[in-house]
């Protein structure tokens, strides 16, 4: 057994918020064991790198990460601890990564125990583990192990399904492969119910899940039209806030620390073939390191406006993004909903499942390729649910996404079905610029508009549907199901947005 006992300070977590633990691996290693403990009032991640780990922002040398919500895992060759890489178990420096998430001010103290079973003697037949027997697994998960399959596609590309036009789906959801207890088979299953074509699992800071879903998209079921489309995504969460990545193959190293690291790893992202999106950048009292601490990078692909239910203090995200294009930053809008899927029996409400909140994307095909094209030109919207409402966008002959020239006189319209009774607003760069009741089930306005500030796009605000939407809120209030900061007179005060657009810009 190797023994790490120290303690950790504020002191210590403003020189690093990583600490990290050296062990060395003999020849022949077939399992390695780490469990972990430390003081009540503080917040402790876990985590694993083998030798081939190089410095930030590393592509290799990855083996898991599970934040604080096991106190033991494990890695083998055929077999891992959910969130941690299965694998070949080279001999030389490992080191076991304690991510300082939280410290209370008096320090916290830890203990890191790691036990290393090596080869089997075969003089005594039986395997040598240098120290204590291997821990047990108390996990949150409702899966302990994953064992590392033989035939899993090398890629995520899936075969892609014909046809262009408006593919509805969600683009943040977790597993037990992170913090959720729910396995990708119920996400999927959940996804099918809700009729998503589309669907990206982001578990936290691993990699592990994407073997999982290249075997999903290459199956007849996922690749045919059985559905949907899993979409490999990493959330990238830090202290200081969280972001999603799409469409990497393998691991995004979430390491930041230096002055340029985001910056850094938005660029790699971008080399790797990837998209890198702001999460929830809004207040979420009581969530560690939720809310966008850190510049909206340059390189940036989009920005969370949406996430979970509107009441959710969505309205904080969607003024942060106003604020962006006022300032003639290109972002695309998209919503996710977060689901971190409970596993069975799963009794929440649909406003809590995937699809609440729905991007929909114009694709040219229902693929992975499409839909970061789709998200990278912002050819997108985000509406309450997978029903709808539905929204189109016309600007001087431009869709979402696209721009037309300063001053110019165009036509606008845009085109609203499933909100009759509801308000379409359109905004711009000074705020709300015309304000129409939406008559009937498939509505259109239209009007002349000199393209003046930098952008132009359009909501769908509750009106008739509002009754609906306040009675949901009671529900949740008197199920215990609302933060205890959220108070029904801030959601009132606030729009209610059941649709958004994104933009036309002006240039």
């Amino acid at each position: 057994m190797i023994t790490f006992e120290g303690r950790v300070t504020p002191v210590t977590r403003a020189d690093s918020v990583y600490l990290y633990l050296p062990f060395a691996v003999p020849e022949g290693a077939e399992r390695i064991d780490v469990r972990y403990a430390f003081e009540a009032g503080s917040i402790l991640d876990l985590g694993l790198l083998d030798p081939e780990a190089g410095p930030f922002p590393a592509t290799t040398g990855f083996r898991g990460w599970s934040g604080s919500a096991r106190r033991a895992v494990f890695v083998s060759a055929k077999e891992a601890t959910p969130g941690y890489l299965a694998g070949e178990l080279q001999a030389g420096g490992w080191q076991v990564v304690l991510g300082l998430a939280l410290v209370a001010d008096a320090g916290c103290d830890y203990r890191v125990e790691v036990a290393v079973t090596a080869a089997v003697d075969t003089a005594a037949g039986e395997p040598v583990v240098t120290g204590a027997p291997p821990p047990a697994l108390p996990t949150t998960s409702t899966r302990d192990v994953v064992t590392l399959g033989t035939s899993v596609a090398a890629d995520h590309r899936a075969a892609p399904r014909p046809g262009p036009g408006w593919y509805r789906g969600d683009l943040q959801s977790h597993t037990y492969y992170s913090d959720a207890r729910g396995s990708i088979a119920d996400l999927v299953a959940e996804a099918r119910s809700r009729s998503l074509d589309f669907l990206a699992v982001t578990d936290h800071n691993t990699s592990s899940h994407h073997r999982e879903l290249a075997a999903w998209n290459a199956s007849d079921w996922g690749s045919g039209s059985g559905g949907p489309l899993l979409v490999p995504g990493e959330e990238v969460t830090t202290y200081r806030g969280h972001a999603n990545v799409w469409g990497v193959n393998g691991w995004t190293d979430f390491r930041l620390e230096r002055p340029g690291d985001l910056e850094r790893l938005v660029r790699h992202v971008s080399a790797r073939g990837g998209l890198f999106s702001v999460n929830h950048p809004k207040v979420t009292p009581g969530c560690l390191g939720c809310d966008w601490e850190y510049e909206v990078p340059d390189g940036a692909a989009s920005l969370e406006a949406w996430q979970g239910p509107w009441l959710m203090r969505n309205w904080d995200s969607l003024a942060r993004y106003d604020a962006l294009l006022r300032s003639e930053r290109m972002l695309t809008l998209v919503g996710g909903s977060d689901r971190h899927h409970p596993g069975y029996p799963n009794e929440d409400p649909p406003v809590l499942q995937v699809g609440s909140p729905t991007t929909w994307l114009e694709l040219f095909e229902l693929s992975v390729p499409a839909v970061l094209e789709a998200i990278r030109t912002g050819r997108a919207f985000v509406s309450e649910s997978p029903a709808g409402p539905f929204l189109e966008l016309d600007v001087g002959g431009v869709g979402m996404g696209g721009a037309v020239a300063k001053g110019e006189a165009v036509a606008a319209s845009a085109r609203v079905t499933g909100a009759p009774g509801d308000m379409l607003t359109w905004i711009g760069s000074g705020g709300v610029l015309r304000e129409v009741a939406i008559e009937g089930d498939d509505f259109t306005d239209a009007w002349a508009w000199s393209a003046e500030g930098a952008y132009l796009r359009v909501e769908v605000v509750a009106r008739a549907s509002l009754p609906a939407l306040l009675e949901e809120l009671a529900r949740f209030a008197a199920a215990g199901r609302l933060p205890p900061y959220l108070k029904r007179e801030e959601v009132v005060a606030n729009p209610w947005r059941r649709a958004l657009s994104n933009p036309v810009y002006v240039r």
